[in-house]
């Protein structure tokens, strides 16, 4: 199934994040496929359809804090930005810096 690597190498983050906002509802933006999946990792609370980098359908008030995990490109950042949440994490922004030398699941 595409896209299962990426949310596998995504599950450290994301269990981190369900660690840091125990309290908060988790949403992950991924491929619709992935939701079973997504859901197996116990740290994901639902899943936000997506069908590729772009605008989000997202209908609700803006969240509190959005993540990029997508990597630092500026689609995923723009996508998220639109969203209007109180605190955006992403590469260059509230983030680390990025280092393309390390391995995407220590990134």
């Amino acid at each position: 199934m595409r896209g299962t690597r990426d949310l596998l190498t995504a599950v450290p983050a994301l269990r981190g994040l369900r660690s840091a906002y125990p309290d908060h509802r988790l949403m992950l933006a991924a491929p619709a496929p992935l939701r079973e999946v997504a859901m197996l990792t116990g740290a994901v609370d639902d899943l936000l359809p997506t069908a590729q980098l772009g605008a989000l359908a997202w209908r609700e008030p803006p969240p509190a804090v959005a993540v990029n995990l997508h990597g630092r490109g500026p689609q995923s950042t723009v996508a998220l930005s639109a969203l209007q949440p109180c605190i955006l994490i992403s590469y260059g922004n509230h983030g680390p810096v990025w280092d393309g030398d390390l391995h995407e699941v220590r990134r």
